[in-house]
């Protein structure tokens, strides 16, 4: 399973990466926002911590790194139902769009996270 592993890795890499630039763009106009988008910004911004941090230890081998995956995976699908299925960040999807928007990634967020249960058990045959 190196190959589903380094897919997880990506996977991971790049969503922390789109959601810190996203939260710095928020960031550098804090002053024109809520304490509500703040909020949720800090939120995003420790998910896409845990999202590092995952990615860093699946490549890694490390034994924790499925577990915090997992979690990161599925925080992250929580706070888009927040951000965009509640409207409580900044977005230009339209209206329309959100629940579609919102349904695709938790369907995209349960896929990984039952990928990541082939690669613990594949981890545990060898």
């Amino acid at each position: 399973m190196p190959g589903l592993r380094a897919l997880f890795v990506v996977l991971l890499v790049v969503e922390a990466l789109n959601a810190l630039l996203w939260a710095a763009r928020i960031v550098s106009a804090a002053a024109a926002y809520d304490t509500v988008v703040l909020v949720m910004v800090l939120f995003r911004v420790l998910v896409s911590a845990l999202q590092g941090v995952s990615a860093w230890l699946l490549a890694g081998r490390a034994l924790p790194a499925v577990a915090l995956a997992r979690l990161a995976f599925a925080l992250s699908a929580v706070l888009l139902v927040l951000e965009i299925g509640f409207r409580l960040s900044p977005s230009s999807v339209q209206p329309g769009l959100r629940l579609p928007i919102v349904a695709a990634y938790a369907a995209y967020a349960l896929t990984c996270i039952r990928g990541l249960g082939y690669v613990a058990r594949a981890e545990q045959t060898h």
